[in-house]
């Protein structure tokens, strides 16, 4: 998840990080901006971007904390192998 998506940045980022068999819910407030951001993504699929607040009701259900040291760990091993 990543919440203050603005253009999508630091979602594409992420979307690489977590690869085609991952998913990243990109949320941005501001209705231009989160526009901008779909459009930028749009080549990626395991991105979702929403303009609301990560706030409001409806979200995913967060990761446990084992999935979150897993993905994390996986990231990090991918990087220093």
């Amino acid at each position: 998840m990543h919440v203050g998506a603005g253009t999508g940045y630091y979602t594409a980022i992420l979307a690489m990080l977590v690869g085609a068999g991952g998913h990243v819910d990109a949320y941005e407030i501001e209705a231009d901006l989160a526009a901008r951001a779909a459009a930028n993504l749009s080549s990626l699929p395991q991105v979702s971007v929403h303009a609301q607040s990560a706030l409001q009701p409806n979200l995913p259900a967060p990761p446990s904390r084992d999935e979150m040291v897993d993905g994390y760990l996986r990231v990090y091993a991918d990087t220093i192998s």
